[in-house]
């Protein structure tokens, strides 16, 4: 990781800005999540899959941060992961990065389901058996955030449809085809950022920094 993300990734670990920048992002604003309702997850993320040789297969990715939240609201909770990725340069692929991201989490916990119920051996049903899975069992959401820090305007994708030739795809293909849309948040600059969160202004002047290379060791 470079001195940027690192930084960056310092910075938004923080449970109360983190909690910021999600609520600024998914909630416009609204303070839904609370940094004390925030517990730190391990970010190197596996996924083992059944190889045709019988032999599992693993497939590995680290991510910038991850957290598990709960969102309360009058009488429930709602339960879900939160992931940031920090972007000092624009990825052209980003859609395709956060999809396998979320992808590689969602199949974890399918897999770990699936190893509660064989070691519980409550799977009574070949359809159960097979999937590991059953009609009560339910995921987590999880949800990505990309907080890109660069100076020039984000001109990426922000979807998967994006990066399939744009509106040459016939629309019907695109209906059988998932989207997948890239939260992505450019930081704002003090000039053009008012926000009640005292926290996010001083992020945004980190954004400054890191976009001049104002801060020792970055070129």
């Amino acid at each position: 990781m470079g001195r940027k993300d690192t930084l960056s990734t310092e910075y938004l670990s923080d449970n109360a800005r983190f909690a910021d920048i999600c609520n600024y992002c998914l909630f416009d604003g609204q303070d839904v999540i609370q940094a004390e309702d925030l517990r730190e997850m391990d970010t190197k993320e596996f996924l083992e899959l059944a190889g045709l040789s019988g032999k599992g297969q693993q497939i590995q990715r680290i991510r910038d941060i991850l957290k598990g939240a709960v969102i309360r609201s009058t009488g429930d909770c709602t339960y879900l992961i939160l992931g940031v990725e920090n972007q000092t340069e624009i990825h052209y692929a980003m859609p395709v990065r956060g999809m396998i991201y979320d992808g590689i989490n969602y199949g974890s916990q399918v897999n770990e389901i699936s190893r509660r119920h064989r070691k519980g051996h409550d799977l009574n049903s070949p359809a159960k058996f097979l999937s590991g899975f059953t009609a009560e069992d339910h995921l987590t959401p999880v949800v990505t955030i990309t907080v890109y820090w660069g100076s020039q305007p984000w001109d990426g994708p922000r979807s998967l449809h994006e990066m399939m030739q744009g509106s040459k795809v016939d629309s019907n293909v695109c209906l059988h085809t998932n989207c997948y849309l890239l939260l992505t948040r450019q930081t704002p600059t003090r000039s053009r950022f008012a926000c009640k969160y005292a926290r996010l202004e001083v992020f945004a002047g980190l954004r400054e920094l890191l976009g001049n290379g104002a801060i020792r060791g970055i070129n």
